[in-house]
């Protein structure tokens, strides 16, 4: 079985970024997150249905906690009109790491009441972020602790004006998972 939250970062900074790239920060999800949605399910079409699901999950100020914005589903366009959806007006300061440790719980209660006996399911998260800890301080470790106790993989993409790859690409390597890095144009856009 496959389970992966998308998280997605519409904080400040990575609003910033989207304009300064002449879109906005939905548009450019909406770009990027129907294609990733439409690549995750191509990818699982010859198996059982259920085998693969989908969550999403956005986080976008230090003072509301992530939000699942969609459960797990394995209907590609409910999370697509999931994401067209999405209306932040309030794009604030990155709690990347208590939103990161919140997609790992919805990953983690997905399963209930069921309890995870083997590693035989893939449980992964999807982070769209530029990596920016503006907001709480804390050590990654502790973070990466939880994480691998719950068995998810954080698979990063690191995109914006000035993306902090370092926790970025240590929550991946920690995790099992990948970081993936965007270059800028040659204008110096992201």
């Amino acid at each position: 079985r496959m389970r992966t939250v998308l998280l997605l970062d519409y904080s400040g900074s990575m609003r910033d970024s989207a304009e300064a790239a002449g879109s906005d920060l939905q548009s450019l999800y909406e770009l990027l997150g129907l294609q990733f949605i439409d690549d995750y399910f191509d990818y699982f079409a010859n198996v059982e249905r259920g085998f693969a699901t989908m969550a999403i999950v956005e986080f976008h100020d230090r003072n509301a906690s992530a939000t699942t914005v969609q459960g797990f589903t394995d209907d590609p366009l409910t999370l697509k009109t999931a994401l067209q959806n999405i209306n932040i007006t309030d794009n604030g300061a990155s709690a990347l790491l208590p939103a990161v440790l919140t997609a790992s719980q919805v990953l983690v209660d997905a399963d209930f009441p069921y309890i995870g006996f083997d590693n035989a399911d893939v449980r992964s998260i999807a982070l769209f972020s530029d990596g920016r800890l503006t907001t709480p301080p804390g050590e990654i470790q502790d973070y990466v602790d939880v994480l691998v106790e719950r068995r998810a993989r954080v698979v990063s993409v690191g995109w914006g004006l000035e993306v902090n790859h370092e926790p970025m690409a240590r929550l991946a390597a920690s995790t099992g998972g990948h970081y993936y890095l965007t270059k800028q144009d040659v204008d110096g856009n992201p």
